[in-house]
């Protein structure tokens, strides 16, 4: 069995904890690396890291807060179940760490914590007077916004192929369910329990009266173009908060359900819940 671990070594207690687990999976046996999530800055860094991973991951632990984990979900993907303990900040995806790092990972490896499947995204960008694309793939979210002119971006969208509005704002955001409590929420969108396998569509700061969230069905495809020269040039695409590296100006973005999953591991069947309640409502 091989067990990855992903440690934060900006924080103190992911780095002593990273080196307590690594002494007690040493006395199970068990086969374990550790790399720094510094290593899975930018969608290069992680995909150069998902290739260069050898042989099947059966457990990945992670040991920071959801920065570290959503990083460490867009590499692996589906390679292996993530076990996140927080020692970051708002810790929305993880753990707590005073569960205990040895307990939690004993209980992850007896099959007794619960799985939540989230389903992610894949992105899709073409550019202006080119036919290459360039592919992403998103945990959290995808966003087309404005870029450093801070010109106003106008813009279409649609939904499997409904045209749906055309906007003068920021840009659009769609995100997964996980994403609904990060960019989306603060843009005003809706929260979404966890195993929700659709978008949430969130124009960004539209100059509009009548513009809301839509949540999408798992199966649609939603498309941003856009109406002006300007604007092609002038967009930024970002995904889950790393700006792509862009070919040209864009002409179109499709997002999308990805065929790739995660699955996070939790102590608490009810954790969503729980966070949702204690972070966002208890003021």
């Amino acid at each position: 069995m091989k067990i990855l671990i992903v440690r934060n070594k900006e924080q103190r207690e992911a780095t002593e904890a990273a080196f307590t687990l690594c002494a007690y999976l040493d006395t199970l046996g068990y086969e374990h690396c550790m790399v720094d999530s510094s290593d899975l800055f930018g969608v290069d860094a992680r995909k150069d890291f998902a290739q260069s991973l050898t042989g099947p991951v059966h457990l990945t632990v992670v040991l920071g807060g959801d920065g570290t984990i959503i990083r460490t979900a867009a590499a692996i993907r589906s390679a292996s179940p993530i076990v996140g303990i927080n020692f970051g900040h708002l810790g929305f995806l993880a753990n707590a760490s005073d569960e205990g790092v040895i307990d939690l990972v004993t209980r992850a490896l007896a099959g007794e914590l619960h799985p939540s499947r989230r389903s992610c995204l894949d992105v899709i960008a073409t550019f202006e007077d080119s036919e290459d694309e360039l592919q992403l793939f998103a945990v959290n979210e995808a966003s087309v916004t404005r870029g450093a002119s801070g010109s106003i971006l106008r813009y279409g969208f649609s939904i499997s192929d409904v045209p749906m509005a055309d906007l003068n704002g920021d840009g659009l955001i769609v995100a997964t369910a996980t994403g609904s409590t990060a960019y989306a929420m603060a843009a005003g969108g809706p929260l979404v329990t966890p195993e929700f396998s659709g978008m949430v569509v969130q124009p960004l700061a539209p100059h509009t009266l009548v513009s809301r969230a839509i949540l999408a069905d798992a199966n649609d495809v939603v498309e941003i173009t856009f109406n002006r020269p300007e604007d092609r040039s002038a967009a930024t695409l970002f995904v889950d908060g790393d700006a792509a590296q862009l070919e040209g100006p864009l002409a179109s973005v499709r997002v999308q359900r990805s065929a790739d999953s995660i699955t996070l591991l939790y102590a608490h069947a009810d954790h969503f819940l729980h966070y949702t309640s204690e972070k966002f409502f208890r003021l």
